[in-house]
Parts: C-alpha cells; structure tokens; sequence
C-alpha cells in the first residue's frame, strides 16, 4: 500500500543508460510514478500530503508544486518529474491502475540530453504504449 517496487526493466543500446537497481523500493508517492499514481487514482488532498510526507526529494519541492504537478499529470495522461526524485534525470511515467495492483510504465533521460519538445514526443509515446497495453 506504501511502496512501489521496480519489477522489470528495459534499456536502450545508448552507450550511456540510467538504470534503477533490481527490486528497488521507493515511497508510493516518489518520482514521476508517483505523481502518475496519484493523478490516475485520483487520490485526496489528505492522501496527497501522507504520500508526499514520506518522501526524501533530491531537489526541494514544496506539497503546493507536487499538488499541481499531479493536477497537470491528470490533465495531460502523463507527468514529467525533472530532477526533483533524482538530480540530473528526467523521468517520465503512465500509470497503468486497471491491472491490479497496479503499474507504471517510466523512462528516463539525463537532463538536458533533449529539448522540450523531444520531451513531449517521448511522454506522448509512453501514453500511447500504456493505452495500447490495457486496451
């Protein structure tokens, strides 16, 4: 109920990846899974604060901006955490909440390795692999 595990991963033929370690456990309100979580599960203000509560961000990051983050995840089917889970890398994730207990598909890149709107085409194909696998 607390944590999310990572449980299998993938990587590109880059000659530099960023890789999370085998069964690594974070808070379930961390990172840009989190924030996707919570945006899909539509969770309360209360459940907001608990889950931001438990979190040791890199980068400071005040509950208002998590709030909005998570509203904005919402809005568009994806969030985008720059930096504020792991300094230097942008993650971006589509939660997957119809296959219990739920999942969250994520990836990673080194901050300013691509541009804005690099960064929209990659979350908009994450999106697009999440609606693929739960239609």
């Amino acid at each position: 109920r607390d944590r999310m595990q990572l449980v299998a991963h993938a990587q590109s033929d880059a000659g530099m990846r960023l890789r999370l370690a085998d069964n690594q456990r974070h808070p379930l309100g961390a990172g840009a899974a989190g924030r996707a979580i919570a945006a899909a599960q539509a969770v309360d203000k209360a459940e907001l604060e608990r889950r931001f509560a438990s979190v040791r961000w890199q980068s400071a990051l005040s509950l208002d901006t998590y709030t909005r983050q998570i509203e904005e995840a919402a809005a568009k089917g994806f969030g985008l955490d720059r930096g504020y889970a792991h300094r230097g890398v942008y993650t971006a994730p589509a939660a997957i909440t119809e296959v219990p207990p739920g999942f969250c598909l994520t990836a990673s890149c080194v901050d300013g390795s691509r541009t804005d709107e690099e960064l929209a085409i990659f979350c908009s194909a994450l999106t697009g692999l999440r609606n693929e696998l739960v239609s």
